[in-house]
């Protein structure tokens, strides 16, 4: 048999729950009242900012929507303003590393194969969002301008040898240590770039 206590702590359990599925329900309509309100102002506007992007398709190969053609893996289409976006299901990481180096001893003779490290600039990892590919109208495109941003461009640099090519270096002769110095710089990229994105986006920030 039930106690008192046992069929008041069960009522109390429905209510909560009833409780519950009444704000998940209010919550589901404020939202579908917020998406409805933006969508009727971009209908308004025409500006691709005031667009909700409710409506997407991602990558394909081969494409089956018109609004695929041109994505690159890890990108969406707004299928009403057809704005490129980031798929939120992929990271795309631009890793630099830099170093300024000497290839000559304390005594100034040059060493055979080795170096001294004069300042370690550290590691930066840069992790690109939404905003980045939306500035930049896809992934490739904001790659190319954050790695322009951090990498010599203007420093001599290894060849891109292909898609399989994992990363960018460059050296540039630095004249503040009294000795010759280089400044060493190595680009890589992780998360989800392909080899195929790594080799566009080498090729496309060493470009004059």
């Amino acid at each position: 048999m039930y106690g008192e206590s046992d069929f008041g702590a069960e009522l109390e359990a429905i209510e909560s729950e009833r409780r519950d599925a009444d704000m998940e329900q209010a919550d589901a309509q404020a939202q579908g009242r917020a998406a409805d309100a933006q969508a009727a102002k971009y209908e308004a506007s025409g500006d691709p900012a005031d667009c909700p992007h409710g409506s997407r398709v991602g990558y394909l190969v081969p494409s089956f929507y018109p609004d695929q053609d041109g994505l690159t893996h890890g990108e969406e289409r707004c299928c009403a303003c057809k704005t490129v976006l980031l798929d939120w299901g992929h990271t795309f990481t631009i890793v630099v590393n830099g170093q300024d180096v000497s290839y000559q001893d304390e005594n100034g003779d040059d060493m055979e194969g080795d170096h001294r490290v004069l300042s370690d600039h550290g590691e930066t990892v840069y992790t690109l969002d939404g905003d980045d590919v939306l500035e930049h109208g896809g992934v490739i495109a904001a790659a190319v301008a954050y790695v322009k941003e951090q990498y010599p461009v203007e420093a001599s640099s290894w060849p891109i040898q292909g898609a399989e090519h994992e990363w960018l270096s460059a050296t540039a002769d630095l004249y503040t240590y009294g000795c010759q110095a280089v400044e060493e710089t190595t680009v890589r990229l992780g998360g989800d770039f392909t080899p195929q994105q790594r080799a566009e986006v080498f090729t496309a920030a060493l470009a004059k």
